[in-house]
């Protein structure tokens, strides 16, 4: 009977070992992943939000995001577990496009992308505002657009020898959201003289007459 006990008590140490040795993968609870917009044209822009993955530092785990089987991109989960990424629906596409993402752990989460709708016309009611329409140096805005593209990107610049600095975390583009709107907090930088500011905000469209959506917005600084 000792000598068993030896046996076994040698046999759980040994698995211990292979459990330090090998531990077993950390798989996060409720992987899931978004997609907006959920249906358009394809060659669509869109963009790809996940929640409950294991965090990217911990492990260096990155998420692997296809669609149809194509690699589109690579996500890494913040401490939250979230991500967020953009994306390209192959021009090749047609139908419901699978959209996979996987992680190293095991964690796998899909959503749907469906081809079809054909692609939107020419806006006719483009919006750009400025809020508030005015402020110090430091204070900050929203340059905030109303029905352009879903799903397009549009890119504010300031004219050539401005002398506003207007900055932003996220440079000179936003995303157009599934309801035609986007926004962008900007602060006013330090050596922006006092005066009145305009900044064109532009978008592709190729079904407008000019190819492209072009509003001038403006801002005051006091």
């Amino acid at each position: 009977m000792k000598e068993k006990s030896i046996v076994f008590a040698a046999l759980a140490t040994t698995i211990g070992l292979i459990a330090l040795l090998f531990p077993a993968g950390a798989v996060a609870a409720g992987e899931a992943i978004s997609v907006s917009p959920a249906t358009g044209p394809a060659g669509s822009a869109v963009t790809i939000s996940g929640t409950g993955w294991e965090e990217h530092g911990s492990r260096e785990l990155s998420v692997s995001i296809t669609m149809d089987g194509t690699p589109v991109a690579t996500a890494h989960p913040s401490k939250s577990g979230t991500f967020r990424v953009h994306a390209t629906v192959p021009k090749s596409a047609s139908g419901t496009v699978k959209i996979s993402a996987i992680i190293g752990n095991g964690g796998a989460a899909y959503a749907t992308f469906k081809v079809g709708a054909k692609s939107a016309g020419c806006p006719t009611n483009t919006q750009i505002a400025s809020i508030p329409g005015a402020g110090s140096v430091g204070s900050k805005f929203l340059q905030k657009g109303s029905g352009w593209l879903p799903g397009g990107v549009v890119h504010v610049v300031l004219p050539h020898g401005s002398k506003a600095l207007f900055l932003s975390i996220s440079g000179g583009a936003a995303r157009v959201g599934s309801g035609g709107g986007w926004q962008k907090v900007v602060t006013v930088g330090k050596g922006t003289p006092p005066g009145h500011y305009t900044y064109t905000a532009t978008e592709s469209a190729p079904k407008c007459p000019s190819g492209k959506i072009t509003k001038t917005g403006s801002f005051t600084v006091r």
